[in-house]
């Protein structure tokens, strides 16, 4: 089902994201977790652009509070190339840390990707 068009949509910005097989679909597990959890009734449905978001911006937290990370390398092969949509104020300081820390954008998404799927436990099939 596509998301609304609203305010927040219109203030998206878009980046190709390569990520290993199974992070979608990982993604997915969680969004229909969330959405089914009865204690989030009454709360706007998610998207997988709102995790996508949430372990962006976790990453982007952690290192302004100078959180050490080791920032992955983009996958070589057995990779899918997405286009995720995300806020755009969001997009452009992940840009402006990337450049800081001299790797792409495309690694520090795919480390908050790796980071976000672990700490919820949701890479068991993902590569």
């Amino acid at each position: 089902m596509p998301r609304p068009r609203t305010e927040r949509s219109l203030n998206a910005a878009n980046l190709e994201a390569a990520q290993p097989e199974g992070f979608p679909e990982a993604f997915q597990r969680l969004v229909d977790m969330r959405n089914a959890d009865r204690s989030r009734q009454g709360r706007h449905r998610l998207y997988a652009r709102d995790l996508h978001e949430e372990a962006i911006t976790e990453l982007v937290e952690g290192i302004k509070r100078g959180d050490r990370v080791h920032f992955l390398a983009t996958p070589v092969g057995r990779y899918v190339r997405k286009t995720i949509w995300i806020d755009g104020a969001l997009k452009a300081e992940a840009s402006r840390l990337a450049e800081q820390a001299n790797v792409t954008l495309a690694s520090l998404v795919l480390t908050a990707f790796r980071r976000f799927l672990e700490a919820h436990g949701a890479l068991q099939d993902a590569a």
